[in-house]
């Protein structure tokens, strides 16, 4: 055997002895392995111990039903106050939300709305409202409405990372729904107007749940939804129904501490609530529209 062949054997066998050496610990290499497939997550942050979000809201579309009762004499049923009696079929209004805590949170949140008369609409039948004939067929109606929500609130943070929170939230809601007929009299020149208004008030438990994901550090997508179906007789508030839900996605502008906000927002409230000096008040309210905000995380 040449030499060349017998230096080419001798330098495979020098460059191969220390693979060979490793072989004869193979839990090394199986260790070595392990830490290289293996995927650290990065821990979650600390959830801010404050967070404050304002905004407004507008609800471009909304159905509203009511009929108001006093001293036992019974309303007429208005089923559609956006096509029969002039309610403005939108509404536009201030919402806020404040709470502190770590992955389980107290807070509270405010919102209002009013929805204005968008017109006179004449009237086919005699209108009883609030134990009064506000109009006589061919007079004119017109409706206006405000809407006034406060709620106490704990949330609990079931599941929290880095990229995403699924939360449990239940509280306390008091809500004041105030309404008005003004009525526009044909019957005998000169014509005459006048408005009747009455207002109901509910307070009742709520509960819900969220869902948020975080995929990349600037933007947060999220839902949530918020129910109740009953409340204290006792308080002489019956037959409550209540549901809330919110879709949306946030910027965060600066991670963790500033962010701008657009959602969907679709309304859902009926409710035989009570009121003042004898009156009953029976309404149904359903919308649906659009919020912008700003939230501040500390």
């Amino acid at each position: 055997m040449s030499r060349s062949v017998l230096f080419t054997l001798g330098l495979v066998a020098l460059l191969a002895a220390p693979a060979l050496a490793q072989d004869e610990d193979p839990s090394e290499r199986l260790k070595a392995l392990e830490s290289w497939i293996v995927l650290e997550e990065e821990a979650a942050p600390e959830p801010p111990l404050l967070r404050l979000e304002a905004g407004l809201v507008g609800f471009i579309e909304g159905r509203s039903k009511l009929r108001a009762d006093r001293a036992g004499l019974l309303g007429t049923n208005l089923e559609n106050l956006e096509e029969e009696q002039g309610l403005q079929s939108g509404g536009l209004g201030p919402w806020l939300e404040l709470s502190i805590g770590d992955k389980v949170r107290g807070g509270a949140d405010f919102l209002r709305f009013v929805r204005s008369g968008s017109g006179f609409d004449q009237q086919k039948d005699p209108i009883d409202f609030a134990g009064r004939r506000v109009a006589e067929a061919g007079d004119y109606l017109q409706s206006s409405f405000e809407f006034l929500s406060l709620g106490a609130f704990v949330e609990w943070d079931v599941l929290y990372g880095r990229t995403y929170r699924i939360g449990l939230v239940g509280g306390l809601r008091y809500f004041r729904l105030d309404f008005e007929l003004r009525s526009l009299k044909v019957q005998r020149p000169p014509y005459q107007s006048f408005g009747t208004r009455v207002f109901g008030e509910l307070l009742s438990p709520f509960f819900g749940g969220l869902i948020e994901l975080t995929p990349f550090p600037y933007l947060s997508v999220y839902t949530q939804a918020q129910f109740m179906n009953w409340s204290w007789r006792s308080l002489e508030l019956s037959e409550s129904r209540y549901f809330h839900f919110r879709l949306g996605a946030r910027l965060n502008l600066i991670p963790e501490t500033f962010s701008v906000g657009l959602e969907y927002r679709f309304l859902v409230l009926g409710a035989n609530p009570s009121s003042t000096r004898g009156r009953r008040l029976e309404g149904e309210l359903s919308a649906n529209g659009l919020s912008a905000y700003v939230s501040f995380s500390f």
